[in-house]
């Protein structure tokens, strides 16, 4: 049987090919499983370090200097035997009136999967720093959820509304919860199970919501899905108060954190790849932005895996990447936009996974010669074709791989890169 890869699926720049007008620079290093950031009205960035499992969760403050306080320390951190997976602190939110709260992943210890509650007005970083005893207050959603019918529960994001609702992403319980100012909880609506159409097991793939945004009476709540983290499956859709999900954009990979500006851009963080041994791939991570009207532009790549970030005040982002560990800052993110071809959109490919041919559609906003490259993982030439002059509107590349490439291509990840008016985009493909 031939081996699946699992990959992320995006529309990039040159990304790897060339080097990115992007700037990555690191500016913390040695933390726990840095999971999500944020940042107060001050620049100071608040990190969740998820731990080593032994109750060793952090909240960590980088000032702008770029010097590093723990804040609060000792939170629950478990890890899981069956999955190896380690939740701990997951998020920390800042409030104008110093209130910092926690959303806690979970685990045995008791308060484990809550949303823990700090008052940091008088913290001194450097000189003083809390631990579970100086909680404000604790609302325990895991057990709520493990009482109220649900087998699992992993609370990974939250949000508030106008009138003061907190709006909780269950990742573990596929579901939103609602808990109103009496700290009642309730659900709001649940996400069914994905079946599995692509590889033989499992024959259905858990949702996974892992970030919720509320604006007004709209929620916009990404997914990261389940084992075995295929691609192209993560969307993002809106709720109203009632429940209602609409889809709105679909294609997204392992979607982990977002954000969205006054413009009513969405700012989605992939988390990034897994190889066939399921253990993700160090560097490919990205982060896209999606207009209102659907047009999606990769602004940075090559990091991570990435499980959390924050937009600066310039058009940058300040990224955790789980596995080393990093807090690093991503600028000259509009220049990496810039070098995109506006006269090429929309490119996809299918199916993908593909077998021996697969299609590959997109737009051409004016008419214009085109040519493609497939490349194999380490970004050597396989095969290139001049798919001649293409006229403007939608169109279709038919490619039969081994009429191009005869028997050089096996199973596993390779990259189509298409050009035309001498600039190029790079779209990811699996052949099975």
């Amino acid at each position: 049987m031939k081996k699946t890869l699992t990959l992320l699926f995006l529309v990039s720049g040159l990304g790897f090919l060339s080097a990115r007008a992007q700037t990555i620079q690191t500016i913390a290093t040695g933390l726990s499983g840095p999971a999500g950031i944020t940042a107060d009205q001050n620049g100071n960035l608040f990190v969740a370090e998820s731990g080593s499992g032994a109750n060793d969760g952090k909240i960590t403050l980088i000032d702008p200097s770029g010097t590093r306080h723990t804040i609060i320390y000792g939170l629950p951190s478990f890890t899981d035997t069956t999955t190896g997976e380690t939740s701990g602190p997951w998020r920390a939110y800042i409030t104008t009136d110093s209130i910092l709260y926690v959303i806690q992943g979970k685990g045995p210890d008791p308060a484990a999967g809550s949303i823990l509650a700090f008052g940091i007005d008088t913290l001194v970083p450097g000189t003083d720093s809390l631990t579970m005893s100086d909680t404000l207050g604790t609302v325990n959603v895991q057990q709520w959820a493990l009482t109220h019918g649900f087998s699992d529960s992993n609370i990974y994001s939250a949000d508030i509304d106008s009138e003061d609702n907190v709006y909780v992403a269950d990742a573990g319980a596929n579901a939103i919860l609602k808990i109103d100012t009496a700290l009642t909880i309730s659900v709001l609506d649940t996400f069914p199970a994905i079946p599995n159409t692509i590889t033989p097991f499992p024959p259905f793939i858990e949702y996974v919501p892992t970030k919720i945004i509320a604006s007004q009476n709209t929620f916009y709540i990404c997914n990261l899905t389940g084992f075995p983290f295929l691609p192209g499956l993560s969307q993002v859709v809106s709720m109203d108060t009632a429940g209602t999900i609409t889809p709105m954009y679909s294609g997204l990979s392992l979607a982990v954190d977002m954000q969205m500006d006054d413009a009513g851009n969405l700012y989605v963080l992939q988390f990034g790849l897994y190889d066939t041994t399921f253990t993700p791939v160090m560097g490919s991570a990205s982060i896209v932005r999606i207009a209102p009207g659907g047009v999606m532009d990769t602004l940075a790549t090559g990091f991570g895996p990435s499980a959390g970030f924050v937009r600066d005040t310039s058009d940058g982002f300040y990224v955790t990447e789980l596995m080393t560990g990093n807090v690093i800052h991503i600028t000259n993110t509009t220049a990496a936009v810039s070098e995109l071809p506006q006269v090429l959109s929309g490119l996809r490919a299918f199916p993908n996974p593909f077998d021996d041919k697969v299609t590959v559609s997109f737009n051409l906003g004016e008419n214009a010669p085109v040519e493609y490259s497939i490349l194999d993982a380490n970004g050597k030439t396989v095969a290139t074709v001049n798919a001649g002059l293409r006229m403007k509107g939608s169109n279709k590349l038919s490619i039969d791989i081994p009429s191009i490439a005869g028997d050089k291509l096996s199973s596993g990840l390779y990259f189509l890169y298409i050009v035309t008016g001498g600039k190029g985009q790079t779209l990811q493909l699996l052949r099975k």
